[in-house]
């Protein structure tokens, strides 16, 4: 999505794809996927008509998709893990971002694309790997960058697990520094928990700098320790902690902690860059978020956990207002 939308024949908004989704499916062929609906207006304008059957197609969605959907086994919220072997150019350095969402709300942010041909540093920089949900090592993108719209070196990413409540997958971006990264998505009762391991993958063993991103929404928070956030939505809020751990960790070194919102640093050390805390939702618009970043110089292996805490899951009834 560019940001254009130059046949506007449905009622339901830039942001509702139901439409495209319903009227692509009649073009080429396909029972419709969605009930009947405002969303069949596009279908009729384009003279496909509507299908007469009562049921949409209860044929999976995900079969052959490469972001197989997690629905948490408390309901109301799902999670998507990508890990995409690549036979076409990438758009983006994305290998193992994590995308969250629980009762309609973004938690865990895709920062989109912004702008192509904007002055640096925003010339297409949201398709780098440090402002994605994943792992970054030494600062290194998962890919070389060899142009505005080209990889080279391409990350290759599969799937170990799909197996509902969990999946996992592994990227090897980092082979040229020794590296293997695997990541687990689980739906747990209280939310959800994404482990990161960073596996020596060749006989040179030398310390790296690991640095693992969250993108938040940009909501009212508290942060109760360093490495513990509460974030406070209109109908319910959520905790992000994160931990990591390395038995070859420098001695003496402690975890570095960073929270920034809009390029500014509102907890730890100043942001490195101004790309950090924004998300863009369509072309051209740009939104404050919350980066969370936590870094360690050690060598591998190396373990990141996150825990997604949502107290509307555990008790539905116990939604909270936000916060002013």
């Amino acid at each position: 999505n560019d940001g254009a939308h130059i046949l506007p024949l449905a009622s339901g908004g830039f942001s509702d794809y139901r439409p495209t989704i319903q009227a692509c499916a009649r073009a080429f062929g396909h029972p419709r996927l969605l009930s009947p609906g405002p969303w069949d207006e596009l279908s009729l304008w384009l003279g496909s008509g509507i299908d007469p059957s009562p049921e949409p197609s209860r044929a999976p969605l995900y079969s052959s998709s490469p972001l197989p959907r997690l629905d948490h086994p408390g309901g109301k919220g799902w999670a998507s893990l990508r890990a995409v072997h690549f036979t076409s150019r990438p758009a983006h350095a994305d290998q193992l971002h994590v995308e969250i969402w629980h009762a309609g709300e973004n938690l865990a942010l895709d920062a989109g694309t912004y702008r192509y041909n904007a002055s640096p540093p925003w010339d297409n920089a949201l398709a780098s790997t440090a402002v994605h949900n994943t792992i970054t090592v030494d600062g290194i993108d998962q890919m070389t960058r060899a142009g505005k719209f080209l990889w080279v070196d391409l990350a290759q990413a599969k799937y170990i697990s799909v197996t509902p409540p969990l999946i996992s997958a592994e990227q090897d971006g980092y082979r040229r520094l020794g590296l293997l990264h695997r990541r687990e998505l689980h739906g747990a009762t209280e939310g959800w928990v994404i482990q990161d391991t960073l596996l020596p993958a060749s006989s040179r063993n030398h310390p790296h700098r690991f640095t693992l991103h969250w993108l938040l929404p940009d909501w009212p928070f508290d942060l109760s320790d360093q490495h513990t956030l509460t974030l406070h939505g209109k109908t319910f809020e959520f905790t992000v902690r994160v931990a990591v751990s390395s038995p070859e960790q420098n001695a003496g070194e402690n975890p570095s902690f960073q929270l920034i919102r809009a390029g500014e640093s509102l907890f730890g050390p100043p942001s490195p860059t101004p790309l950090f805390g924004w998300v863009s939702p369509i072309y051209y618009l740009r939104l404050p978020a919350l980066s969370l970043r936590l870094s360690l110089t050690a060598i591998a292996p190396v373990r990141f956990t996150t825990w997604f805490l949502i107290p509307d899951l555990l008790n539905p009834s116990a939604q909270k207002p936000g916060k002013e």
